[in-house]
């Protein structure tokens, strides 16, 4: 699983919309559109309920935020542990 697509996801949730958590991002609308198609997708369930240009998170939405949470958490203690060891080359 991508976490960059995790990210945009929680992006999604915390700005309460596709364009705001582009623009955030730095992506354009259909990139995250797409992102979350895919996560959609890979997880073969719906995470929004959308209404007009309104979206709300299902139950499995709210399950899966919990756990991208804790995934990217993990994620960037990781990548700051490897910065910090020292390679032997």
């Amino acid at each position: 699983m991508d976490t960059n697509v995790l990210k945009t996801f929680v992006a999604v949730c915390e700005y309460s919309g596709f364009s705001a958590a582009a623009e955030k991002l730095g992506y354009t609308q259909s990139t995250v559109s797409s992102q979350i198609k895919q996560l959609e997708s890979e997880l073969n369930t719906v995470l929004f309920d959308r209404f007009y240009h309104r979206i709300s998170l299902t139950s499995d939405g709210i399950t899966v935020l919990q756990h991208a949470r804790e995934i990217l958490e993990s994620h960037e203690k990781d990548v700051l542990e490897d910065l910090r060891t020292p390679r032997n080359n």
